[in-house]
């Protein structure tokens, strides 16, 4: 199944033919170079099945609204896993762990050790969440809510279905500042970004869903 069709010409779009990242698409048939955000709200309506979502993303509708869940499961563990484990081994065991069981009381290798405390809190975080992480987005009426964590526990912003005006996907500067990453968008009086840790066929799918909730929603 295409998520995009050509805004000129209606040929289906390669996702080859996408940079999520410049939020480009490109048509292969006609050549003409368009966003890739103005494809997904025209075409929005025939290509999202909300009945048939990908691997990994489960749809619910209720009288009153929706949820859409995602889980940020990915190959990426295959290699973080092993790397957490003998970073924060290493690195707690030797800052923390050997100079308690020592038994000489306070070490300044306590203080020395707080920055590789507070990487391995965020390693292991990112960890989980290619393991076992989730993003759900809710709608109860018009208020809406995202949550993105592991289990009960994670970041849940709330806002209005009312104040959001489209739904995007773009590329943002990780809050640590080291690279960017891709993520969905609902744009109003404020931002609320998120979906950076899901695959790239889940995120597309889940903006266009989004996108067609929205527009229903809005009816």
């Amino acid at each position: 199944m295409s998520a995009l069709k050509c805004i000129k010409c209606q040929h289906d779009i390669a996702t080859s033919d996408v940079n999520v990242a410049a939020d480009l698409a490109k048509c292969a048939r006609c050549g003409s170079v368009f966003k890739a955000s103005d494809a997904l709200d025209t075409d929005i309506h025939s290509e999202v099945d909300l009945a048939h979502p990908p691997n990994g993303v489960w749809f619910t509708k209720s009288p009153m609204g929706f949820e859409l869940t995602a889980t940020t499961r990915s190959v990426q563990a295959i290699l973080l896993v092993p790397f957490s484990f003998v970073w924060i081994g290493f690195s707690m065991s030797g800052l923390y762990i050997a100079p308690f069981l020592s038994g000489k009381g306070f070490s300044f290798t306590y203080i020395f050790g707080l920055p590789f405390l507070v990487a391995s809190i965020f390693l292991g975080w990112k960890t989980l969440m290619t393991l076992i992480g989730t993003v759900r987005v809710r709608a109860n009426g018009y208020d809406g809510e995202v949550f993105t964590g592991i289990g009960p526990i994670g970041r849940t912003r709330r806002f209005s279905w009312r104040d959001v005006k489209r739904v995007t996907t773009s590329n943002k500067s990780r809050f640590w500042g080291r690279g960017t990453e891709d993520v969905i968008s609902l744009e109003g009086k404020e931002f609320v970004s998120f979906g950076g840790d899901m695959t790239d066929e889940r995120r597309y799918f889940v903006a266009m869903a989004l996108q067609k909730l929205l527009l229903q929603l809005k009816r």
